[in-house]
């Protein structure tokens, strides 16, 4: 109901995985979000990782969102260069902090 999914690569073990979502936005309408894709290191440079954004996008796109953004940690470098390599730009920082409870 929320928009959201997952989709799992898998051959005896568990080789990857791809979470989203769909965030309403004011300025772009409906955003596809993904939250996580990985890839073990083993089965890593074998478009596994290109195959579930894949299925990711094509699940956004029929949820209606015309837009993807991905969240990366910016300590990860390998996967900035993935994402760059599949056309996506940065355009913008995140910042993020706990809250505490009132």
């Amino acid at each position: 109901k929320a928009g959201s999914g997952i989709v799992i690569a898998t051959t005896e073990e568990l080789v990857g995985c791809c979470c989203w979502s769909v965030i309403p936005t004011a300025q772009h309408g409906a955003l596809g979000r993904l939250s996580l894709l990985f890839v073990g290191e083993t089965y890593r440079r074998q478009q596994i990782g290109t195959q579930l954004l894949r299925a990711a996008e094509k699940a956004l796109v029929k949820r209606g969102c015309s837009r993807l953004e991905v969240l990366s940690d910016i300590d990860i470098r390998n996967a900035h260069g993935f994402f760059r390599t599949l056309g996506f730009e940065q355009t913008s920082y995140r910042f993020s902090r706990e809250v505490a409870a009132l």
